[in-house]
């Protein structure tokens, strides 16, 4: 057998090569051909099995296994008749060839999972990047690139310095330049050097190192490394100082089993949350860490929300919602006073003294007065710190009177707008507070009436 030659099996993974010949055996009695391959240079078949057969007389190739890519073999190629007579190999090397080396041409499957967050805990200037575990067995290496702009699929990533991160890793701190947009994209590479390719599931940006110490004798603004939007601005003397803050994608299993019973409940309108828009909002929800004591003043909390498909009149109604931290069960309740709601940014703004997980959900005030609840109640001077009676679950453009026992009215309240809620300081309509004792409170919307008592005790 003549013209012998040999070349990496195309489009492969590797592991294989394409040996080729001239013309077909003459030989009337032709059986089959041998292919043999060796690590060392075939002058001579004594001691080699062959690596493959091929019984077709008019084969011209074959493909063979091999046992290691990117490895020097070299090959031979005789003819066999039926009687088992094997042709020489040809005095000027024409029946052999090599060396030869097997290469994996098909890259990877594409990075999945790639998201990127602030460290928390730091000073700033570091990310933590995380991808999905890799389960491609010929993959050695991750690659995370970093840019300044953002990286799209066809990116030429030879113009952009990575780090590498073999294999099992999932995760890897990057240090990178702090309070500045960074963006992430990860790759995996085989051994054979091929690298995969991007898609939006490879990328994440932007995402934002920054410091998370508290500055108790200045006004500290904490922002969420994977959204600027998101930030909470503690007042003078609100926080410890030097104590840590992180906004945080929530991950610790016991708040996320909080989390998704509060979205259960949720549904079944426990927390008057729109069911309507809760696939595009549930993934709102962050938490807020704080290593120091309960905040001394309350603090300017701002959370995100996505475009809403259908805006007409909903953005009006987006609101901060709590997980109650003293329920035992997952409960989402609405953040007490003024909310701001920004469209242009897509952003909700209201103050918190309680750090805890929070969201953004559609606000769905109830329709009717019969869940109306007062607390505290009793009030009692010297114990209730707030110095207010707050209504809760009131339908909107609700009034509230109070009166006396003997039905000499104190004061008229109006439900704060598109909160559900309102609250009294405990004065009358000229100002002075009033005195202990037993009062009635009625609550007029527009489906009715809700009559009830509150206690206040001196």
């Amino acid at each position: 057998v003549t013209k012998v030659t040999a070349e990496d099996y195309p489009d492969d993974q590797g592991k294989a090569l394409l040996v080729k010949w001239d013309t077909p055996s003459a030989a009337e009695d032709f059986d089959h051909y041998n292919i043999y391959v060796s690590t060392t240079e075939i002058r001579t078949l004594k001691g080699l099995k062959p690596a493959a057969s091929e019984p077709n007389r008019e084969a011209y190739s074959v493909k063979v296994e091999v046992d290691k890519d990117n490895v020097p073999y070299y090959v031979a190629v005789t003819a066999v008749d039926r009687n088992g007579n094997e042709s020489d190999l040809d005095a000027l090397g024409n029946s052999t060839w090599g060396p030869v080396r097997s290469l994996d041409n098909i890259p990877p499957q594409p990075v999945t999972g790639v998201y990127a967050y602030d460290t928390p805990g730091d000073e700033g200037g570091r990310i933590t990047v995380v991808w999905s575990p890799e389960e491609d067995p010929s993959v050695i290496e991750h690659r995370i690139y970093i840019s300044s702009g953002q990286i799209t699929p066809d990116e030429d990533l030879s113009k952009l310095k990575f780090i590498a991160v073999p294999v099992p890793a999932s995760e890897r701190q990057v240090d990178v330049q702090g309070d500045t947009a960074i963006y992430v994209a990860v790759t995996a590479v085989d051994s054979g050097g091929n690298e995969s390719k991007l898609t939006s599931d490879s990328m994440w940006g932007p995402v934002y190192a920054v410091s998370n110490r508290v500055k108790a004798d200045r006004e500290t603004v904490i922002y969420a490394g994977f959204d600027p939007r998101i930030r909470i601005k503690l007042p003078i003397g609100s926080g410890e100082e030097g104590k840590l803050l992180d906004i945080l994608i929530p991950e610790d299993p016991e708040i996320l089993k909080r989390i998704d019973e509060a979205n259960r409940l949720s549904a079944l309108d426990i927390s008057f949350i729109n069911p309507d828009y809760e696939e595009e909002l549930q993934s709102t929800v962050i938490q807020v860490s704080y290593t120091g004591r309960k905040l001394s003043k309350p603090a300017e909390l701002t959370l995100s929300y996505p475009e809403f498909t259908d805006n007409s009149g909903v953005e009006r109604r987006v609101r901060i919602f709590r997980l109650n931290p003293s329920s035992t069960t997952g409960v989402w309740e609405l953040l007490p006073g003024r909310q701001v709601v920004d469209t242009i940014r897509n952003t909700v703004t209201a103050s918190t003294d309680t750090l805890s997980a929070f969201r953004v959900a559609v606000l769905n005030l109830p329709q009717t007065l019969d869940k109306v609840r007062v607390y505290p109640n009793p009030y009692i001077y010297g114990r209730s710190s707030s110095g207010r009676i707050t209504f809760v679950n009131l339908p909107e453009r609700a009034t509230i009177q109070i009166y006396t026992l003997t039905g000499e009215l104190v004061r008229t309240i109006q439900a704060e707008p598109m909160a559900g809620r309102a609250s009294w300081d405990l004065r009358n309509e000229a100002g002075r507070p009033v005195g202990g004792g037993i009062y009635v409170y009625l609550v007029k919307g527009e489906t009715g009436k809700a009559r009830g008592r509150i206690v206040i005790l001196k």
